[in-house]
């Protein structure tokens, strides 16, 4: 008996369907509630809900593409206070501008302003964020 897990932040109700049990990715850093209530939606069977929650995790990852990925990534982990430093060459490091214009995409994309909203929420708590892990078990 296994559990797998998911590794596609976009795809993740897809995988749910085909029976992972669990995901890995970089954007439940900041996102978490809205991908535990995708999973538990899949779970109860209300799987319009688990699409419309998957079409808002798509949203905000479009906006994330639209700046560079894995840049954009960083530049929203450290939007919320965690700073992880600069990508590796040969990806572009984001600049000022850059960061400025994330900023106000972030505010136009209400699944991603709620994310954000979440994040910055839990960091001036105090309390730990997720890690990137989530078992949906």
């Amino acid at each position: 008996d296994y559990d797998i897990l998911f590794g596609r932040d976009e795809l993740l109700l897809e995988g749910l369907r085909v029976g992972a049990t669990g995901a890995v990715g970089s954007t439940y850093n900041y996102a978490a509630p809205l991908y535990q209530e995708l999973i538990a939606a899949f779970r109860s069977g209300d799987f319009d809900a688990a699409a419309h929650q998957q079409a808002q995790a798509r949203a905000f990852i479009d906006v994330m593409i639209r700046f560079g990925g894995l840049p954009a990534g960083k530049a929203i982990m450290k939007l919320i206070g965690i700073d992880c430093g600069p990508v590796r060459l040969p990806l572009r490091r984001f600049q000022a501008e850059d960061e400025a214009a994330l900023r106000a995409a972030t505010v136009e994309s209400k699944s991603m302003n709620g994310a954000l909203r979440w994040s910055l929420h839990s960091r001036t708590r105090k309390t730990a964020l997720p890690r990137g892990l989530m078992v949906a078990r």
